[in-house]
């Protein structure tokens, strides 16, 4: 399942113009996991799954939380913030997060794109690559 999520997530990325992406451990990247979705060596995604039984039939939520427009400095320093109040020696580095926004932007043609133009670019490039590989289904309830 985290596969066939990556892939999907992969192509869409690369619609995006985000090319070389790749599941993986990203060392140093808060909430690392080997279905972390990573471009450069750096974390723009990472994936989690939840398996339950329902009425005998095994059942996953998986999902990822991709890293759009949120600056990963800001978001790497909450995450070592956290972890020294907490107590643990855990520190993540900035280096290891980045963002599609990050990434867009480096290309010419979306250099001067503001945040919410990313945003909606991505929210419809998503919602077009999983359309093609979820068809809707209308389930019935009791």
């Amino acid at each position: 399942i985290y596969r066939d999520l990556a892939s999907q997530l992969a192509a869409a990325l690369a619609r995006l113009g985000i090319g070389d992406v790749a599941p993986g451990a990203v060392e140093g990247s808060w909430c690392d996991g080997r279905y972390n979705l990573a471009v450069g060596g750096a974390k723009i995604a990472g994936t989690a799954q939840a398996w339950k039984r329902v009425q005998g039939t095994p059942v996953a939520l998986v999902h990822a939380v991709i890293v759009v427009t949120a600056d990963p400095a800001d978001l790497t320093a909450r995450a070592n913030a956290c972890e020294e109040a907490l107590g643990n020696p855990t520190r993540y580095r900035e280096a290891a997060l980045t963002s599609v926004a990050r990434c867009m932007r480096r290309d010419a043609r979306h250099a001067r794109l503001g945040d919410e133009q990313i945003e909606q670019r991505v929210l419809d490039v998503l919602a077009e690559q999983f359309a093609r590989v979820v068809p809707p289904r209308v389930s019935e309830t009791a």
